[in-house]
């Protein structure tokens, strides 16, 4: 169940995209990103028929100054609830400080709870020099361990919710269905590349009401976790808010997903019908 929670949480703040070439990040004037300083936006998350979680995403409402940069303060929070919390408590808070000129992560970090398991990680990301600085916090001693440096060749590299900031951004109506979006994005220790079809536009049913949105299928590489390469559908709204909907995840285990429940500080509300 921890596990599955996690890889929910992941699934909230991914697909992590690239521009529609794969060469990397085009600048992109602030004013016209479709979310704004405050914004919230809060989801439930479900194994089968049953809550096991929740989640919350937050636009910091102030930009932070950090390496000559002027960024966006990001944080995803998850916790258990409902049948999940009976079976094992997790707290997860994940975020990001992002470039406010194009989206690229300066710095991010992970604090994870997880039952007995613990995990504290700071990463810095220079996008000039292509390297990428890990270090995480050594449980015994509370001090942190040796960085771990990884070098990228990339045009362009994200984290998960760098991705996700920059995924708000694409019009997806400039593209066909049945087109591929090229993607990469570092996780963990590795920096992943596939891809994502554009399946055209669908109406969604929620609690919040009906409302038009951009179905993406993330490609996935052969894993031990999900049902096929096709196993993940997700769904953004096709209006000026371009918010995560729904998640839809087909695992070896069962099926598990999230959808929104709530929202605030939205720069427009989305277009859900009653």
């Amino acid at each position: 169940m921890m596990r599955l929670f996690g890889i929910m949480l992941v699934l909230i703040i991914s697909p992590i995209v690239l521009n529609g070439n794969g060469e990397g990040i085009k600048q992109t004037h602030n004013s016209e990103y479709p979310f704004v300083l405050g914004e919230k936006l809060y989801y439930r998350m479900n194994y089968s028929i049953f809550t096991v979680g929740k989640a919350e995403i937050h636009v910091n409402p102030i930009k932070y100054y950090i390496y000559d940069r002027v960024c966006y303060k990001i944080d995803v929070y998850g916790r258990t609830a409902g049948a999940g919390a009976i079976v094992s408590r997790v707290n997860d808070h994940w975020g990001s400080l992002i470039d406010t000129t194009d989206l690229l992560p300066v710095k991010s970090w992970r604090y994870i709870e997880e039952g007995k398991f613990r995990k504290k990680e700071f990463v810095d990301f220079n996008h000039d020099e292509k390297k990428i600085n890990v270090r995480v916090i050594n449980n015994k001693t509370g001090r942190l361990n040796e960085p771990l440096i990884y070098d990228f060749n990339e045009a362009s590299m994200l984290d998960m919710i760098s991705g996700y900031a920059f995924l708000r951004t694409i019009n997806f109506k400039q593209y066909q269905t049945g087109d591929t979006i090229k993607l990469n994005g570092f996780f963990e220790d590795k920096i992943y590349k596939f891809n994502i079809l554009y399946m055209g536009t669908e109406f969604v049913d929620t609690k919040l009401g009906k409302i038009e949105t951009f179905k993406l299928i993330p490609v996935m590489p052969d894993n031990k976790l999900f049902a096929g390469e096709n196993s993940i559908t997700a769904w953004f709204a096709a209006d000026e808010s371009r918010i995560p909907v729904r998640i839809e995840a087909n695992m070896f285990i069962g099926r598990a997903g999230c959808e929104i429940t709530g929202y605030e500080g939205t720069k427009m509300d989305p277009n859900f019908i009653d």
